[in-house]
């Protein structure tokens, strides 16, 4: 009784058989895998988006844009950080209880500031990458810190969009103190953002 098995050509034939199935269906699982991380990420930027239009909804602004210091004490400072002194939408907004200036913690937007992923290869996009814009609200530097001196510097929400205070229109915000500055304000917080990722925009 003889046993026979393949011959050489025939797994040859096999192999390249496999390799082209491989080779059309690789492009096809990566396709795939990209759809469903993208999916993801303007799922989450979406979500993202909710909550800050929430935010203004509740406070007639957006989240602070720059660091706010009350005297020394350091309010906010990131905000793109989840840390209790960065984003007001995970540690809870700036507010004028009794003239004085505090984290509302009690009332929280996010229990943590989300991680984009990048679809292209699933790796976290960098807080770097994100542009915050579109103000709702300004505030004269007054010492060109690039920091919102919450008990000294003015800041008014800017109903008219030309980024200066008129005193018909738009309104004072957070503090009392006398109107020190003109012209145009510095951006102090914003209402929109867009993800950057491998050149493209979200």
């Amino acid at each position: 009784m003889t046993k026979k098995g393949f011959t050489i050509i025939e797994l040859l034939i096999v192999i390249a058989i496999i390799s082209i199935l491989v080779g059309v269906a690789v492009p096809y699982y990566n396709d795939y895998i990209y759809d469903a991380r993208l999916s993801t990420l303007r799922q989450n930027l979406a979500s993202y988006r909710s909550v800050l239009n929430q935010f203004r909804g509740d406070n007639s602004r957006g989240p602070f844009l720059v660091p706010v210091s009350s005297g020394t004490f350091s309010l906010h400072v990131d905000p793109r950080s989840g840390n209790a002194s960065g984003s007001e939408l995970v540690s809870g907004s700036v507010q004028n209880i009794s003239n004085v200036f505090v984290r509302r913690s009690n009332l929280k937007y996010l229990l943590s500031m989300p991680v984009f992923l990048n679809p292209k290869d699933g790796s976290p996009i960098p807080s770097s990458d994100w542009t915050l814009g579109s103000p709702s609200a300004y505030y004269y530097d007054v010492d060109t810190n690039g920091t919102f001196d919450i008990g000294t510097e003015f800041a008014f929400a800017d109903y008219d969009n030309n980024a200066s205070f008129t005193a018909s229109i738009d309104a004072q915000i957070l503090n009392s103190v006398a109107l020190s500055g003109s012209g145009a304000g510095d951006p102090l917080d914003y209402t929109s953002f867009v993800v950057t990722a491998d050149g493209v925009d979200y």
